[in-house]
């Protein structure tokens, strides 16, 4: 089995990354022997962690302090699932459910190689990718506007718009009676 090691600049980020935001750190250890060479950020996929993954760790800090559950939340899985990220996690409440849907959401519409607004989503594997990325990807796609029902793509930018300022979960999620 060959072992990827990691630059101790990149474990020095991530100790760093792990002081500011703790839910990052994978499982729980002891903070004075914990591993740095990943964290859970490491599992969002490229596009994401460039487009919102800073901040999806400050408005979770911030969810997580106003559930008053910053020391019981852990991620238990982060992936990409039907083309869009799932979040899997214990803890939390009101406020962190909200912040996790948002950006479970958001993802939906973003590039998950470079960031970038998606045009285009893969058949078979569901996957959200622009334009330039699509080219590199051997698929068929189907337009991003026709896969969400959407009537153009400028109704996608004003989506991701209304997700980015004014996301409510029940806005697109209604509770069982």
């Amino acid at each position: 089995m060959i072992t990827k090691r990691i630059s101790e600049n990149q474990i020095e980020y991530n100790k760093n990354l792990i002081k500011k935001y703790p839910f990052l750190a994978r499982g729980i250890y002891d903070y004075d022997t914990k591993e740095y060479e990943f964290t859970w950020l490491d599992d969002l996929e490229p596009g994401w962690r460039i487009a919102f993954g800073k901040n999806l760790c400050e408005d979770l800090a911030e969810a997580l302090k106003q559930d008053g559950c910053e020391d019981s939340f852990q991620f238990l899985q982060i992936k990409e699932k039907y083309a869009e990220l799932r979040l899997y996690y214990m803890g939390g409440g009101d406020a962190t459910r909200e912040c996790i849907h948002k950006y479970e959401e958001l993802s939906k519409y973003i590039c998950g190689h470079c960031g970038k607004l998606a045009t285009k989503i893969t058949s078979g594997w569901y996957y959200p990718l622009c334009d330039d990325c699509s080219k590199e990807v051997h698929s068929t796609f189907t337009d991003i506007a026709n896969f969400y029902s959407f009537n153009s793509y400028d109704d996608i930018i004003a989506e991701v718009e209304h997700i980015k300022t004014n996301y409510k979960y029940g806005d697109y999620w209604q509770p069982l009676k």
